[in-house]
């Protein structure tokens, strides 16, 4: 998406952690530079991407010689999504009209803000991909739970509620599989070690119950002693993903769901923490939860008995849309070089 030729990669000087991306970067073929809070206050000209919201990025938005925006690292309905902190830069990237109304109904910005071309929606430009829409490949039940959030009122995981077991278990049956791929958000256990536990605990009891279990690591952080037992647990590592196609997919409130709808994924919503959700969820896209969402909160919430035929192409419309038509047929390298026309004009 982002020519080499002309895009260097900012990092923010680290003793610890300047060695492990420099070998990366390197590796890569990518220029980079690791700078001193000084050194940024010296850049002009250039248009600075953002990828997550930190409090530190207020030293480099501060510089006005530059263009700043914010395309975040995912697209979802938790509320680390709507910080008011996003409103120190000068646009705002986002999937479609769903993600117009969450920052509306958030109080942070309104529809002048759009007009004025601060909030721009791009598609599917910076959302990802799972790369488990093919129609070839071994077929699964595609589970990705998110992490525990950074404070608890952000915790939308489902891998601490004790029912995760029974209905990755129900749900294989409805789709007719045995083999269940789980992708775990890289940042799981971050926070709360035990989270780790978790998924490790549900691996085991998969394979306990006779599913295959494949687990794609996601650079979280495993122990030589944790890694052990996966393999001896018959749990296989599956590092690349192009060899499978998900016949259904369970996800917590995260950016997969975005992932899911744009690849015409169906799922299930697995709902932990979710009633602070409604105030700022576009009321079509609330609507949908309460038709696909399992509530992960009590022993007693009834189960679907069939999958449903995935979420409705006038949905998907909704949640991936473009501020110029023209992107919709673009690569994602078109989009980019149009999205700075864009706000340059």
């Amino acid at each position: 998406m982002f020519d080499p030729d002309r895009t260097i990669i900012y990092l923010k000087k680290y003793k610890r952690s300047f060695g492990v991306f420099r070998r990366l970067f390197s590796a890569q073929g990518l220029t980079f530079q690791c700078m001193k809070s000084s050194d940024l206050d010296r850049l002009e000209g250039q248009t600075v991407f953002y990828l997550f919201n930190a409090q530190s990025n207020c030293r480099l938005v501060a510089n006005r010689r530059l263009k700043h925006v914010f395309v975040t690292h995912g697209e979802s309905n938790k509320v680390s999504s709507i910080k008011p902190i996003t409103r120190i830069y000068d646009h705002v990237a986002m999937a479609g009209h769903l993600s117009l109304q969450r920052y509306y109904r958030s109080g942070h910005f309104e529809p002048h803000d759009y007009g004025a071309k601060r909030l721009i929606m791009t598609g599917d430009t910076f959302i990802g991909r799972t790369g488990l829409a093919q129609k070839a490949g071994r077929r699964v039940l595609f589970y990705a739970p998110t992490w525990e959030g950074g404070v608890p009122i952000e915790n939308y995981s489902s891998l601490g509620s004790p029912r995760v077991l029974s209905v990755l278990r129900h749900f294989a049956g409805l789709a007719g599989v045995s083999d269940v791929l789980i992708k775990p958000h890289p940042n799981l256990g971050h926070r709360l070690g035990m989270y780790t536990e978790h998924l490790l605990s549900l691996a085991y009891g998969l394979r306990r119950e006779g599913f295959k279990v494949f687990l794609h690591r996601n650079n979280i952080r495993l122990s030589v002693l944790q890694r052990m037992r996966l393999a001896a647990t018959g749990v296989e590592s599956a590092d690349r993903l192009e060899g499978f196609q998900a016949a259904h997919a369970l996800i917590d409130v995260s950016a997969m769901e975005t992932q899911c709808v744009n690849e015409r994924i169906p799922y299930h919503v697995l709902s932990s923490n979710m009633e602070s959700l409604e105030r700022y969820t576009a009321p079509e896209h609330w609507r949908l939860y309460r038709q696909i969402a399992v509530r992960m909160d009590g022993s007693d919430s009834v189960l679907p008995d069939s999958l449903g035929g995935g979420v409705a192409e006038d949905f998907r419309s909704r949640l991936i849309s473009y501020s110029n038509p023209a992107w919709r047929d673009q690569s994602p390298g078109q989009r980019l070089r149009g999205f700075l026309e864009y706000v340059a004009a």
